[in-house]
Protein backbone atom coordinates (compact mmCIF):
# COMPACT_ATOMS: atom_id res chain seq x y z
CA UNK A 1 0.00 0.00 0.00
CA UNK A 2 0.93 3.64 -0.47
CA UNK A 3 2.98 5.61 2.32
CA UNK A 4 0.25 6.18 4.84
CA UNK A 5 1.73 9.48 6.45
CA UNK A 6 -0.21 12.43 6.69
CA UNK A 7 0.41 14.39 3.11
CA UNK A 8 -0.10 18.34 3.14
CA UNK A 9 -0.83 18.25 -0.72
CA UNK A 10 -3.47 15.68 -0.32
CA UNK A 11 -2.08 14.11 -3.22
CA UNK A 12 -4.03 10.64 -4.04
CA UNK A 13 -6.17 10.99 -1.52
CA UNK A 14 -8.75 13.34 -2.49
CA UNK A 15 -9.77 15.93 -0.32
CA UNK A 16 -8.40 14.30 2.96
CA UNK A 17 -5.07 14.95 4.17
CA UNK A 18 -3.95 11.54 5.91
CA UNK A 19 -5.40 7.70 5.31
CA UNK A 20 -7.44 5.96 7.63
CA UNK A 21 -5.39 4.69 10.68
CA UNK A 22 -6.33 1.09 11.75
CA UNK A 23 -7.19 2.47 15.27
CA UNK A 24 -9.87 4.44 13.70
CA UNK A 25 -11.81 0.98 11.98
CA UNK A 26 -11.18 -0.61 15.10
CA UNK A 27 -13.17 2.10 16.52
CA UNK A 28 -15.59 2.30 14.24
CA UNK A 29 -15.97 -1.24 13.98
CA UNK A 30 -16.73 -1.65 17.86
CA UNK A 31 -19.40 1.04 17.45
CA UNK A 32 -21.24 -0.85 15.07
CA UNK A 33 -24.64 -2.14 16.22
CA UNK A 34 -24.14 -5.85 16.37
CA UNK A 35 -28.20 -6.70 15.43
CA UNK A 36 -28.04 -4.29 12.62
CA UNK A 37 -29.57 -6.14 9.71
CA UNK A 38 -27.30 -6.21 6.53
CA UNK A 39 -27.92 -4.29 3.25
CA UNK A 40 -27.94 -5.27 -0.33
CA UNK A 41 -24.33 -6.58 0.45
CA UNK A 42 -25.10 -9.24 2.66
CA UNK A 43 -22.61 -7.91 5.00
CA UNK A 44 -23.86 -7.68 9.18
CA UNK A 45 -22.15 -6.15 11.59
CA UNK A 46 -20.98 -9.55 13.19
CA UNK A 47 -19.16 -10.23 9.60
CA UNK A 48 -17.63 -7.44 9.97
CA UNK A 49 -16.57 -7.16 13.36
CA UNK A 50 -13.64 -9.73 13.57
CA UNK A 51 -10.07 -9.18 14.89
CA UNK A 52 -8.89 -11.04 11.78
CA UNK A 53 -10.77 -8.62 9.07
CA UNK A 54 -9.48 -5.35 10.62
CA UNK A 55 -6.49 -5.52 8.25
CA UNK A 56 -8.57 -6.34 5.49
CA UNK A 57 -10.76 -3.45 6.03
CA UNK A 58 -8.10 -1.12 6.87
CA UNK A 59 -6.50 -1.68 3.44
CA UNK A 60 -9.97 -1.68 1.71
CA UNK A 61 -11.18 1.54 3.39
CA UNK A 62 -7.65 3.46 2.47
CA UNK A 63 -7.75 2.10 -0.80
CA UNK A 64 -10.94 3.67 -1.26
CA UNK A 65 -10.10 6.63 -0.56
CA UNK A 66 -6.06 6.90 -2.48
CA UNK A 67 -8.50 6.31 -5.96
CA UNK A 68 -11.64 7.98 -5.15
CA UNK A 69 -13.53 4.58 -5.88
CA UNK A 70 -16.31 2.37 -3.47
CA UNK A 71 -17.91 -0.61 -4.51
CA UNK A 72 -21.33 0.53 -6.20
CA UNK A 73 -23.18 -1.62 -3.37
CA UNK A 74 -21.73 0.41 -1.13
CA UNK A 75 -23.88 3.47 -2.17
CA UNK A 76 -27.05 1.22 -3.28
CA UNK A 77 -30.19 0.98 -0.75
CA UNK A 78 -33.04 -0.89 0.03
CA UNK A 79 -36.55 -0.19 0.99
CA UNK A 80 -38.33 -2.67 3.83
CA UNK A 81 -41.72 -1.85 4.48
CA UNK A 82 -42.56 -2.38 8.65
CA UNK A 83 -46.04 -3.26 9.13
CA UNK A 84 -47.52 -1.21 12.02
CA UNK A 85 -51.12 -1.43 13.04
CA UNK A 86 -53.27 1.79 12.68
CA UNK A 87 -55.57 1.10 15.62
CA UNK A 88 -58.13 3.99 14.96
CA UNK A 89 -58.54 2.03 11.14
CA UNK A 90 -58.30 -1.84 12.41
CA UNK A 91 -55.82 -1.68 9.34
CA UNK A 92 -52.52 -2.35 8.76
CA UNK A 93 -50.35 0.34 7.85
CA UNK A 94 -46.78 0.26 6.37
CA UNK A 95 -43.55 2.43 7.38
CA UNK A 96 -40.26 2.63 5.16
CA UNK A 97 -36.86 1.85 6.60
CA UNK A 98 -34.01 1.97 4.09
CA UNK A 99 -31.52 -0.73 4.51
CA UNK A 100 -27.98 0.49 3.75
CA UNK A 101 -24.66 -1.33 3.95
CA UNK A 102 -22.95 -1.08 6.88
CA UNK A 103 -19.80 -1.30 5.55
Amino acid sequence: MQDRRKRSTGEGIGLLSEYITREEVVWALQKLKMKAAAGKDGITALMMNREVLVELWWELFNWCLGNGMVPSMWKSSMVVPVPIKDEKQGSMQYRRVLGISLV
